[in-house]
């Protein structure tokens, strides 16, 4: 089984369609599955929307893949998460190299040691990049994910389900979390939701702070179509040729860096 596990309410429609896409091109028959949408209808107009440090949503992403596996009697999985990804998944696959495997535990693990230009020149040579990518985004998600940058969640929510189910769920929020911290033309505008209430505070501080200084000091300013452009650029560029190296080069590196108790390479020297 190839199994998509939809986030409702949260997630942009067109993550739909692109899988309807790959279906397509690929010849694959994929289930969809989904937490109770009444569940999460009511956790939305009970806390609001998930921010940093409570992504609730998470737990509603992977419970139904559990729960299919348990009713399909499955005890073996595949997924696609790469070394280099974040310092959380170094810390959570660093294993894998260590041990120089790929399946561990009933856990196939195909593409961890890829970098991200191979994940990429996989995507475009067989021409299934999500439009995200596309429009500038630093990642795929929910449209409504708290790491998601501004502009990021500016465009997400107009492609949401029940726009007016969302707008909602904001104000509820705003009314139990983040009124007389921010206030509620801040809270729309920077769509302080996605911090903790403590943090939107802070973020909303800080951004005076740096109006006053831009008065006195001169700052370069970037604005969000270069920012848009530069993740687009990976996606729709000509790719550099980086040197190959082997499997058994990449894993006495990796041994090298997991010495260092904190650090990992995101962006190791190849990619």
């Amino acid at each position: 089984f190839i199994v998509y596990s939809h986030v409702s309410y949260l997630e942009a429609v067109r993550n739909d369609r692109f899988i309807d896409e790959v279906e397509k091109k690929l010849s694959l028959d994929i289930v969809r599955v989904e937490a109770p949408r009444e569940t999460m209808r009511r956790i939305l107009l009970d806390t609001g929307l998930p921010f940093r440090g409570y992504r609730w949503c998470t737990y509603f992403k992977i419970k139904p893949i559990r729960a299919f596996r348990r009713r399909n009697g499955i005890d073996f999985e595949i997924s696609n998460e790469r070394l280099f990804e974040t310092s959380k998944r170094f810390k959570s696959l660093v294993t894998y190299a260590r041990q120089k495997i790929f399946i561990r535990g009933g856990r196939f693990k195909p593409i961890y040691p890829l970098a991200l230009l191979d994940v990429v020149k996989i995507c475009r040579e067989r021409n299934l990049v999500h439009p995200d990518y596309l429009e500038g985004f630093s990642r795929v998600s929910c449209a409504l994910c708290p790491y998601r940058m501004l502009y990021e969640v500016k465009d997400g929510i107009k492609d949401v389900e029940d726009p007016g189910l969302i707008e909602k769920a904001l104000k509820i929020g705003y009314e139990k979390f983040y009124q007389g911290k921010v206030s509620w033309e801040d809270y729309m505008e920077y769509e302080l939701w996605r911090f903790h209430p403590d943090r939107a505070k802070l973020f909303i501080a800080l951004r005076e702070f740096l109006s006053e200084q831009i008065k006195i000091r001169e700052f370069k300013r970037i604005s969000e179509e270069s920012v848009r452009e530069k993740f687009r650029s990976i996606w729709i560029r000509n790719l550099p040729q980086n040197p190959r190296i082997s499997l058994r080069n990449l894993y006495d590196m990796v041994r090298e860096w997991s010495k260092i108790a904190t650090y990992s390479v995101i962006n190791p020297p190849w990619s």
